[in-house]
């Protein structure tokens, strides 16, 4: 009888009682968050042109997961259920688009990448909803279920990183989850009898969040506070361990790189384990809270500074302790803050503005706990539905800003995307399979989508293999320059300047942000693979682009009498002053 109470705490029959309109109500948030999040996905036009890192590594070893290769060395995040949810909606894509998955995925990996999003959003819309009408259920206001249900509109990083594929996005659901775990604990009147069963539930979504990014481990701090007895808490943190080593598996398989990995993160002062020995440089401290503070979101020092504050007066104060409910809160706010506090210094120590992003999904959280706090002192009942509604209000409040800076950075992102896209129609004859290609970009993209290709296809470790025949087939003209090889790198291969040397047939080189200096070496391979097939070699700059700066030269391999009288000097002039031409 005590788990069949306990599976209707947390799954209650008919959600809304006997009001079906509160079903239509708290369906229209999760419905305009899905629908908001996956337009701003969309909006972010070729992910491959800047968005390589990370969408390829997961979307690569998602896809390795998807066809049963368990062999995933891509550890970095873990970020292994955002592989699994990959791998789920690659198979749900190719029941529209049919044959063999690693060939389609190599044909239009975007198409696999909005799947997967559209997915991963989904999953955030039901939680939203499950917000909302557990809220209501629980509490018998409308307000404070829809107040929840505005927790992922808490900030425009919240809705703009939910439409990437990356670890940041993908812990916003274990954070909403943890939180909806909170809320049926703090109503439940039987909890102390089901204490082991949210030693468990606790441990699963703990567990989840650190497997999709490791950073998540200081919320562990808030079931270790609310969950009563040794024993219990012994149990959570076992789980915990458990279902880490379960939804991030490559860290057991790939034990040494992982404890290389995490081990000098975790000793060194730097990101990346770099750095100095030492935890943190306490002295960079000041400037990077101010930085956080005016770069990112200042609402999350606010309402935590409030949040502490609320509960230093209710636990000072005796008479304002009516509710034995208010016991529970009072724990699961100490518990949100003293992990808030935590997280932030992590993101102190591993220093990146949107490493801070996931916690924001706690700021309407702190604001419903310090709401429920007063509630439980006032006698009317008209006066805690003002209260909720004035909660919403603050909460509408502080959105404000949140949308105009939304507005902005999609107008800045459309400004871009419209560059990005110019770029890629300039080079588009290029992209024959005839077509012979050295590439040099940087990191995050390029126009030519067999860079992003093969960025994934190296973070996919061994298991590359399943992808190489592929690739191979379908860039079968397209190298890249790498720094640890004098020849050119190709699916595997390693491939001399001589074998690309053909006559009449150009070579093209692009060059990306930053990675100017690769070309000289470029140069100098093909040169004199030329000159030992008895060419000369004619340079020229076709393309110029700005911001980013990157360049695209052809190289042509010709006999030397035909140099002397086409003048080729003329030529190479020419098309500079063509190259700046398009630039402005």
């Amino acid at each position: 009888m005590a788990e069949k109470n306990f599976i209707k705490k947390l799954f209650p029959s008919g959600f809304c009682g006997s009001d079906k309109g509160c079903r239509w109500l708290f369906l229209i948030l999760p419905a305009l968050f899905l629908l908001l999040v996956v337009l701003i996905h969309y909006s972010y036009g070729m992910f491959f042109m800047t968005r390589i890192d990370p969408e390829y590594f997961h979307l690569y070893n998602g896809i390795a997961l998807s066809t049963f290769h368990w062999d995933i060395s891509y550890i970095a995040h873990p970020g292994t259920p955002l592989q699994m949810l990959i791998g789920v909606a690659a198979r749900l894509v190719q029941l529209l688009t049919g044959g063999d998955l690693v060939t389609a995925v190599i044909n239009d990996p975007e198409l696999f990448i909005h799947g997967a999003n559209i997915l991963l959003n989904f999953l955030n819309a039901v939680i939203i909803f499950y917000l909302g009408v557990l809220t209501y259920r629980y509490t018998g206001s409308y307000p404070a279920g829809l107040l929840m249900q505005l927790i992922p509109f808490g900030s425009h990083y919240l809705l703009t990183v939910s439409a990437r594929l990356a670890a940041e996005s993908a812990v916003v659901p274990p954070f909403m989850l943890l939180i909806l775990l909170a809320v049926v604990f703090m109503y439940d009147d039987s909890r102390e009898e089901h204490m082991h069963r949210y030693a468990v539930l606790f441990a699963l979504v703990t567990g989840l969040g650190i497997a999709c990014k490791v950073y998540f481990f200081p919320m562990a701090l808030l079931p270790l506070t609310v969950i009563s007895g040794g024993k219990n808490r012994l149990r959570y943190l076992l789980y915990t361990v458990l279902a880490v080593m379960v939804l991030a598996f490559p860290l057991v398989s790939h034990m040494h790189k992982a404890w290389e990995w995490y081990g000098n993160m975790a000793t060194h002062s730097a990101k990346w384990g770099e750095g100095s020995k030492g935890f943190m440089d306490l002295h960079k401290v000041p400037l990077r809270i101010a930085e956080l503070y005016k770069y990112t979101d200042s609402q999350i020092f606010w309402v935590l500074g409030l949040g502490l504050l609320h509960y230093l007066v209710f636990r000072l104060v005796p008479a304002l302790r009516r509710d034995p409910r208010e016991k529970v809160t009072e724990k699961v706010l100490l518990g949100m803050i003293l992990s808030t506090t935590l997280y932030i210094a992590m993101v102190l120590k591993h220093f990146a503005f949107h490493y801070l992003i996931p916690v924001l999904v706690v700021k309407i959280f702190f604001i419903f706990l310090m709401m429920i706090l007063w509630n439980s002192i006032l006698k009317r009942k008209n006066a805690r539905v003002w209260l909720s509604l004035a909660a919403v209000v603050i909460v509408l409040v502080m959105l404000r800003p949140q949308l105009g800076t939304l507005r902005q950075r999609m107008a800045e992102n459309s400004v871009r995307v419209e560059r990005n896209e110019a770029q890629y129609c300039t080079l588009r004859k290029y992209f024959s399979p005839d077509t012979t290609v050295i590439i040099s970009a940087v990191y995050y993209g390029s126009p030519f989508v067999a860079w992003a290709h093969m960025n994934g296809y190296l973070m996919s470790g061994k298991e590359r293999r399943i992808f190489r025949e592929s690739l191979k087939k379908k860039f079968p003209s397209t190298h890249f320059f790498i720094s640890w090889s004098e020849k050119f790198y190709h699916w595997e291969d390693y491939v001399p300047a001589g074998d690309l040397v053909k006559e009449d047939r150009s070579v093209y080189v692009f060059i990306g942000k930053d990675k100017e200096d690769t070309y000289g070496k470029i140069r100098e391979r093909m040169q004199q693979a030329m000159e030992e097939k008895g060419f000369s070699m004619q340079e020229k700059l076709l393309f110029r682009f700005s911001d980013p700066d990157e360049y695209f030269y052809e190289l042509t391999p010709v006999r030397k009498e035909e140099i002397a009288a086409a003048h080729p000097a003329e030529g190479h002039v020419k098309q500079e002053e063509n190259a700046k031409d398009l630039t402005d």
